[in-house]
C-alpha cells in the first residue's frame, strides 16, 4: 500500500530511537491486506460460512435420515421412501463441491498477494528506517526473517483454513442446530465448547514465548553466519577458524535446544486437545442419550 512520505514519517516516528533490529507489527501489516482485499475476502469468508456447514452438518443430517428411513417398515417401495433423500444429498454433495472449488480458486490468488504484501510492507519499513538513521542492517537477520516469512505465512493460512475457521463455523451452526433440536442441549453444547476453547486460547498462548525465543536464536545463528562468510578472508588471516565453527556451534546447539522444547509444548498442547476433544464428545452424546 503506498503512502506519501508525510503518512510514512508519522508511522514510523516511534522507531526513530531504536535500531532496527524488530520485524513491524504483522498484525498491522495484515489488517492492510484485509483494508485492501475487503471485498475478496468477504466473498472468501462468505463462501466458507455456506460451504462448512453444509458438509458438516447439513450432508450428515440428511444422509442420516435417509439411513433410517431404509430400517422402518414401509408399504412404499425403496425408491420412494429414499428417492427425495437422496435428490437432495446429491444437490448438496454437488453444491459443496462447487463452493470448495470456488474457494480453492481465490485460494490461488490470495496466498501469494498476501505473501506480496508482507514481504513488500517489511522491505518498505527497512528501507526508510535505514534513510531516517543510517544505521547497520544486520542483514543475516533481515534475510532470515524474509527467507522464512512465505513458508510462515503458508503454515499459518493453512492452519486457520483447514483447523481453525471450519471449527468455529461449525460450532457456531452446531449450536444453533442442537439448540433446534432441544434448546438444553444446545446449551449444553455451548457450555462446553465456550470452556474448550477458552482453554484453547490460554494453552496456545503458553507456546508462543517458546516459539519466539526460538526464532530469535535461529535469527542469531543465521546472523552469525552471515557475518563470518563476510569477513571470510579475516578469518583465514586471523587463522581463527576453528574459534568460528565452535562458536556457531555452541550458537546451533542453544537453538536445536529451543526448538526441542519449543516443540515439545506442542505435543502437550496437542494432548490436552485430546483430551478435551473426548470430554466433549462423551458429554454431549451421553447428555443426548440421557435427553
Amino acid at each position: 500500500m503506498q503512502r506519501n512520505e508525510e503518512e510514512y514519517t508519522l508511522a514510523h516516528t516511534h522507531t526513530q530511537n531504536q535500531s532496527y533490529t524488530e520485524t513491524p507489527q504483522l498484525t498491522n501489516i495484515l489488517w492492510t491486506f484485509v483494508k485492501d482485499y475487503r471485498w475478496t475476502i468477504g466473498l472468501y469468508f462468505g463462501l466458507l460460512c455456506i460451504a462448512y456447514p453444509i458438509e458438516q452438518i447439513l450432508f450428515p443430517e440428511v444422509y442420516g435420515r435417509m439411513v433410517s428411513v431404509l430400517t422402518t417398515q414401509s408399504k412404499q417401495t425403496l425408491f420412494q421412501r429414499t428417492w427425495k433423500y437422496l435428490a437432495v444429498t446429491t444437490v448438496l454433495l454437488i453444491v459443496a463441491q462447487i463452493l470448495f472449488t470456488w474457494i480453492d480458486y481465490i485460494d490461488a490468488y490470495v496466498q501469494p498477494a498476501l505473501q506480496s504484501h508482507f514481504r513488500e510492507q517489511i522491505l518498505s519499513d527497512i528501507l526508510f528506517t535505514f534513510q531516517r538513521k543510517y544505521k547497520t542492517l544486520e542483514i543475516g537477520n533481515i534475510v532470515s526473517k524474509l527467507a522464512k516469512l512465505p513458508m510462515i505465512i503458508r503454515q499459518l493460512y493453512h492452519q486457520v483454513r483447514t483447523y481453525m475457521l471450519p471449527a468455529v463455523l461449525v460450532s457456531l451452526f452446531a449450536c444453533v442446530y442442537f439448540s433446534y433440536l432441544h434448546i438444553h442441549l444446545g446449551l449444553m453444547l455451548m457450555a462446553v465448547l465456550g470452556i474448550f476453547y477458552t482453554f484453547f486460547v490460554w494453552k496456545s498462548s503458553t507456546c508462543i514465548a517458546s516459539s519466539q525465543k526460538r526464532d530469535v536464536l535461529c535469527d542469531k545463528l543465521n546472523e552469525d553466519i552471515d557475518d563470518m562468510l563476510n569477513n571470510l578472508l579475516s578469518v583465514y588471516a586471523s587463522t581463527n577458524i576453528d574459534a568460528e565453527q565452535q562458536r556457531l556451534y555452541r550458537r546451533q546447539r542453544k537453538h536445536d535446544e529451543q526448538y526441542t522444547t519449543s516443540s515439545l509444548c506442542g505435543v502437550d498442547f496437542k494432548i490436552w486437545y485430546s483430551v478435551f476433544y473426548i470430554c466433549i464428545f462423551i458429554i454431549i452424546n451421553g447428555y443426548a442419550f440421557y435427553l
